[in-house]
């Protein structure tokens, strides 16, 4: 995905993050992908450490991304990330 940001200074930050997966002959990536974050919030669930919410709970919040992304990082699953830093060309300024 892409998100652009245009700030009061005339800077433009443009952030790009991608993941490639592949599979194994025993694995899909389809498989690792969806498996591993179920893996890891289930065993976030497991240990206790989501008590007190209830129904639908998005991975928006630290204590469930942060383990889930570490999870998926030691089987090999990592985003590729990439920050731009412009100026606004109405600014005259170089890019940085």
């Amino acid at each position: 995905h892409s998100i652009t940001a245009k700030f009061d200074d005339g800077s433009i930050e443009e952030h790009d993050s991608s993941l490639l997966a592949m599979g194994t002959e025993s694995m899909t990536a389809m498989c690792r992908t969806v498996g591993y974050p179920t893996a890891a919030t289930t065993d976030l669930i497991l240990r206790g450490q989501l008590q007190g919410r209830r129904g639908l709970v998005l991975p928006i919040s630290k204590d469930i991304y942060k383990p889930t992304l570490e999870m998926m990082t030691m089987e090999g699953i990592v985003f590729q990330e990439r920050v731009r830093v412009t100026m606004d060309r109405h600014n005259n300024a170089a890019q940085v």
